[in-house]
């Protein structure tokens, strides 16, 4: 017996035997799921043209106002000012 794996048995290194249950998660926090609501096509439309607006009516940039718009209208909520796969 390899005599460095019998001391990192004995000193418990490898972790606890087993963890404690994960509680389900009851009460009134969640009793609701959190709906992220999508905005809509006229609210976007509605908030490019007041961005588009702003920045002195560049011509050519359609797009580019329309996902700062819509990224804009998501990030409402206020709990990231970006919206990734890892910040949901």
């Amino acid at each position: 017996m390899n005599p460095r794996v019998s001391v990192a048995a004995d000193a418990g290194l490898h972790g606890p035997a087993s963890k404690p249950p994960i509680p389900p998660r009851v009460g009134p926090c969640f009793q609701q799921e959190v709906q992220l609501s999508e905005p809509t096509e006229q609210d976007i439309r509605e908030r490019a043209h007041r961005l588009w607006e702003q920045a002195g009516k560049p011509e050519g940039r359609e797009e580019e106002f329309w996902h700062a718009a819509e990224q804009e209208l998501r990030n409402e909520d206020g709990s990231n000012t970006l919206r990734t796969p890892d910040t949901l």
